[in-house]
């Protein structure tokens, strides 16, 4: 099947050669506490150290579910119910700095999780529900209240990795939380606050490119899940999302874009120039497809900017450390 699909395919080899989809995949952790400090020490290991190690498994673990639910080699399940319950059976907490961004982890290991449970018969529904109970134990602490005083990639990494987690749990009063903060919340990242403009400015286009785009993935994550659950967050405010993946695919492939000055009342960190939009990025993350997925396949809408960024990336490659899943030719390709 994949064979008939030559962009899907090419991406499938790139997943495939990802040493971190291995069967044979070298845990790094657990570690009790999960962080991105490396003022602080977890387990004895330094937490710059901790954060790429947890990285690594965790996208093992999800890479490792892609991998046997595509192959059906129970290898690779073996090996992301091997990830899976090491975390389970050892993670606590977030400490440290920066700690709303572990959001990032509990996301993908939520999405693991989801995947096995479903597919695979040989995880024993009490790993599973022990799973769970690691999750919102781990990350519910830290996350719950979202982080309004921050830039809005904060916000948004906590809605994006509450939303899997309450989705495997089932937690249907934090499902209605997040779609309550994602359409209301005080903080940058709700979809009134982050899409600032028409045009589809962004809230941090006057900070960086690259972090307009990592927002820009972690909604769309956001979104498919909600999706899935039958909440049409992609439609929000006339489309909001897709306007500002347009915005910001035409300027940073050159075009000039309206920009306003925009000033952050909120924001602790005065790391932006609120009269100017912030230079370009022709790096762009592999969080293009997913979007074009939904407006343009399956909505029949236009994203003709996107389209340009998208014949350049194709195939989606790994994603920038665990930031988004990555290799999304393959894994949103209703085009082909």
């Amino acid at each position: 099947m994949l064979e008939q699909k030559p962009a899907a395919y090419a991406c499938y080899q790139l997943l495939k050669n990802d040493y971190r989809s291995r069967y044979d995949y070298q845990l790094r952790g657990p570690f009790t506490y999960f962080t991105r400090d490396n003022n602080v020490t977890v387990d004895g290991v330094r937490g710059g150290s901790v954060k790429g190690l947890v990285e690594r498994d965790v996208l093992g673990a999800y890479y490792n579910a892609l991998m046997w639910y595509i192959t059906k080699d129970t290898l690779h399940a073996r090996k992301s119910v091997q990830i899976l319950d090491a975390y389970a059976n050892k993670a606590i907490g977030i400490v440290g700095a920066d700690a709303e961004l572990n959001g990032l982890y509990g996301f993908i290991l939520a999405n693991a999780g989801e995947i096995m449970r479903y597919t695979y018969d040989q995880w024993p529904e009490a790993s599973a529900v022990q799973f769970g109970k690691m999750l919102q134990q781990a990350f519910y602490p830290t996350l719950r209240n979202f982080r309004p005083y921050a830039h809005g990639n904060w916000d948004i990494i906590c809605m994006k990795a509450l939303m899997s987690i309450a989705v495997y749990t089932e937690d249907v009063d934090m499902i209605n939380r997040v779609v309550t903060y994602f359409y209301h919340g005080e903080g940058n990242g709700s979809i009134n606050q982050y899409v600032v403009s028409d045009a589809g400015q962004l809230q941090e286009s006057n900070r960086d490119q690259p972090h307009t785009t990592l927002a820009l993935g972690c909604l769309s994550e956001l979104c498919e899940i909600a999706e899935h659950q039958g909440i049409p967050l992609y439609e929000a405010s006339n489309n909001a999302i897709m306007r500002g993946y347009e915005y910001t695919a035409s300027y940073n492939l050159g075009n000039e874009v309206p920009f306003r000055t925009w000033y952050d009342y909120h924001e602790r960190y005065k790391d932006y120039t609120p009269e100017s939009i912030s230079v370009r990025s022709t790096n762009f993350r592999s969080v293009f497809e997913i979007a074009y997925n939904h407006y343009v396949v399956k909505k029949g809408l236009s994203m003709p900017y996107t389209v340009q960024v998208l014949q350049q990336l194709r195939p989606e490659k790994a994603p920038a450390g665990a930031d988004n899943p990555g290799y999304g030719t393959l894994l949103f390709n209703r085009w082909e």
